[in-house]
């Protein structure tokens, strides 16, 4: 007797090659919208917060000119750009704690002050950007610094010794970019509310406590804002003095990398 194995139909694949087809094309389809989403998403603006260091190393106001931009409005090309969240002046006025002292913000300015009976208090711009170098400072410096470029300019003996008096002054030096210029009789008066404040930090007289510290952040600010006057002043003056001692023919050479003392 024959027998005869039965033979499937063909027709039989047909479904799961159907289903097969359509989830390829689902994962396909899903794949290619997430591409899309992140390449478009990709070129938006970014925030970045800086911190301050971050931002004294990017400018370096001690030796180099200022960069376009920097501080609260700083601008990095990047497709379209990057911009950074204002620095310090964001934060409330206040006392707060600060590694192993404390940290006084009021107005324009940040107070850090060291721990103890014997505190030391240093006043500085609160946010980058309150002191500004002038564009003559950096030509100073670098003729300062850069013998070859003072020779290209004929700087004269006597121009150099007044310059080199004009580069270590503290505006130039960059001097009061790590403490503003405080009258003594202006730093005897915050110190001694500053005392006063901590003296009554543990005490349950909480209408004294409140008056302690609204007269310290008054005053604060008050001195703070003489002391940020005092150096724009000092920067300012520091800026005509370069301006007299470098003539205008001597200021454009500069400009135009051409040299005075060339055959």
């Amino acid at each position: 007797m024959e027998t005869t194995t039965p033979q499937k139909s063909s027709r039989s694949y047909g479904v799961p090659i159907v289903l097969a087809a359509a989830v390829v094309l689902l994962c396909l389809s899903s794949g290619s919208a997430f591409v899309w989403w992140y390449l478009k998403s990709a070129g938006g603006d970014v925030t970045i917060k800086l911190s301050q260091a971050d931002l004294n190393a990017i400018q370096k106001v001690d030796h180099d000119p200022p960069v376009t931009g920097v501080g609260p409005n700083l601008v990095v090309p990047r497709r379209r750009q990057v911009r950074t969240a204002p620095v310090g002046m964001g934060l409330p006025d206040g006392v707060f704690p600060s590694g192993d002292g404390f940290v006084i913000r009021a107005g324009q300015v940040l107070v850090r002050v060291s721990a103890g009976d014997t505190p030391t208090l240093i006043f500085r711009e609160r946010a980058w950007g309150l002191l500004q170098d002038r564009p003559v400072f950096t030509i100073a410096r670098r003729i300062v610094h850069e013998a070859p470029l003072a020779q290209q300019l004929a700087i004269s003996a006597d121009q150099m010794k007044a310059l080199k008096d004009v580069v270590a002054s503290p505006p130039v030096a960059g001097k009061y970019l790590a403490a503003l210029p405080v009258k003594d009789l202006n730093m005897r008066m915050v110190t001694l509310l500053w005392l006063h404040f901590i003296k009554l930090r543990t005490s349950t007289d909480t209408a004294s406590k409140d008056r302690a510290r609204s007269e310290l952040l008054k005053i604060t600010q008050v001195v703070g804002a003489s002391a940020l006057t005092q150096a724009r002043g000092e920067y300012d003056e520091a800026a005509a003095k370069i301006r007299d001692i470098i003539t205008p023919r001597q200021i454009e050479a500069y400009r135009a990398g051409t040299s005075l003392t060339a055959p």
